[in-house]
Parts: structure tokens; C-alpha cells; sequence
């Protein structure tokens, strides 16, 4: 009795703050040959928190030793690009994806993409490559998963830290909107 008194609430309160009977984020799309756009559950405000974001996401990917997820490539170059008939802010890489031997390597822009209502999604647009596109997937879930959870954090940063990253994002993406 005493178990099933400290188990029920647990439930209880897990069904309010996870209403619907999936626990765990799922990728809304399926690729479409060799391409996939995954939209991200984050949205920012403006513009502006956008930039900041994306150059919050570029350093992660760029400073993090994830050896054993993913490999970037090339450093990430601003671009400006088209989703859904809407103009994206972004950047662009290369990233390796395991399993290495498989030569797994895929094209990623990871935009934003302002909306009907004036807030701006995320998502990630990518192209394999080179490797076999059965195991493309998997292996780009993970890279999804893993730049998702990094988004997780954003909303938790000092305002401080994220005026900072406001400012490289003003610097990452200056000239490049005027330039398309």
C-alpha cells in the first residue's frame, strides 16, 4: 500500500507534464531519397535570437569532441537559402557520420526560417553524400538527436551569455543577407 501510495502520484503528475502517450521526441519526416529537412522543436522570437542561436549550435558542433557521433568536416559557412518558398538564414558543413568505415558523409544547413506569425523555427536540411542510404538514417537521427538536446539548453544560458552569442550571430551572418 505504501508503494502503490508514492507511485500513483508519480504517474499522475508524469501524464501532466508528458500529456500525449509518447515519452521521447520522434523526427516528424522521412527523407526523400538522399535528402531530409527535419523541422526542430524550438522556435525563437526574432531574427536576431535566431542568429545568436545559430552561432550557439555552430561553435557546439565545431568545439565538441564527438568522435564517436559525428565528425565535421568543414568549418560551417553562412548561407542563405530556400525552405518550404521562404527564405532561410543558416549555415552550412560537412559532417561524417558513423559507422566510418561506411563512408557516411552528408551535406547539413542547419536554418532558420521565420514563420507566418513572425517567430523563427529551426530545422536541419541535409543531403547524403557518399555511403549507403540505409544506414544514412540511423546515423542521421542520432546527429538530429544530438543537435536537439544542444538546443535544449539555449533557453537555459545566463541573458549575458546569450547577448554574446546574439553578437557572433550579428557577426557570423553580416553580409550575407544583402548578398543573395
Amino acid at each position: 500500500a505504501v508503494v502503490i501510495a508514492g507511485i500513483y502520484p508519480a504517474v499522475k503528475a508524469s501524464g501532466y507534464v508528458t500529456p500525449s502517450l509518447e515519452r521521447k521526441w520522434k523526427i516528424p519526416t522521412k527523407p526523400l531519397g538522399d535528402r531530409w529537412y527535419v523541422p526542430l522543436p524550438m522556435s525563437v522570437s526574432d531574427i536576431k535570437s535566431a542568429k545568436g542561436l545559430l552561432a550557439y549550435i555552430a561553435e557546439y558542433l565545431t568545439s565538441v569532441a564527438m568522435e564517436e557521433k559525428f565528425r565535421v568536416e568543414e568549418e560551417p559557412k553562412p548561407v542563405v537559402s530556400m525552405v518550404a518558398g521562404r527564405k532561410a538564414l543558416g549555415f552550412s558543413m560537412k559532417v561524417r557520420l558513423p559507422p566510418y568505415d561506411a563512408a557516411l558523409v552528408e551535406d547539413v544547413k542547419i536554418v532558420a526560417v521565420e514563420r507566418p506569425d513572425g517567430r523563427v523555427s529551426l530545422g536541419i536540411d541535409a543531403k547524403l553524400v557518399s555511403g549507403k542510404l540505409y544506414l544514412w538514417a540511423p546515423s542521421h537521427r542520432n546527429f538530429v538527436d544530438e543537435v536537439r538536446k544542444q538546443l535544449l539548453t539555449w533557453k537555459g544560458l545566463e541573458p549575458k551569455v546569450v547577448r554574446k552569442y546574439i553578437k557572433l550571430g550579428e557577426k557570423m551572418f553580416e553580409g550575407v543577407e544583402s548578398s543573395d
